[in-house]
């Protein structure tokens, strides 16, 4: 199996576990904060950080126009959280479409951070998927915590 080929995996693999988190969550549980953040909030800055910077970059390093009309996210529930992760995730796999191994060496230069390998990016993406995973389950926890569930 190819580099591009695992990382893809991984990718997917991640989306499908934020994802998991999310199942089940209800309207109180999604909007409850703890120190500022919510569940809410750590799923609308991920759906962001795809549209907004992973989709850009990758558009970007492939020489392709950036996505269109993207705004950033205000999710009113956990469904709409879990549609807008599958769409942000589809346009991304919309520029990952005709990606070739050595396209994972290309480059993009990425303001206040310098050159950025694409593999490099999509690694990031994944670890963007896997940080909102575990806050979105941490956040779960600390709620269960804090009302006596079980």
């Amino acid at each position: 199996m190819s580099d591009l080929a695992g990382l893809l995996r991984r990718l997917e693999d991640a989306k499908g576990e934020l994802l998991s988190s999310l199942d089940g969550l209800g309207p109180e549980e999604f909007g409850w904060q703890r120190d500022s953040r919510s569940i809410r909030r750590a799923v609308e800055e991920t759906v962001d950080r795809f549209n907004l910077y992973f989709s850009r970059y990758l558009a970007r390093a492939l020489g392709l126009p950036p996505p269109p009309c993207i705004v950033p996210a205000q999710l009113g529930s956990a469904r709409e959280a879990a549609i807008a992760v599958q769409i942000a995730h589809r346009r991304l796999g919309n520029l990952l479409h005709d990606l070739r191994p050595e396209d994972l060496s290309r480059t993009v230069t990425i303001e206040g951070e310098g050159t950025v390998g694409l593999a490099a990016l999509l690694e990031r993406a994944v670890e963007q998927y896997r940080r909102c995973r575990d806050e979105v389950l941490t956040l779960r926890r600390a709620r269960e915590e804090a009302s006596g569930s079980p």
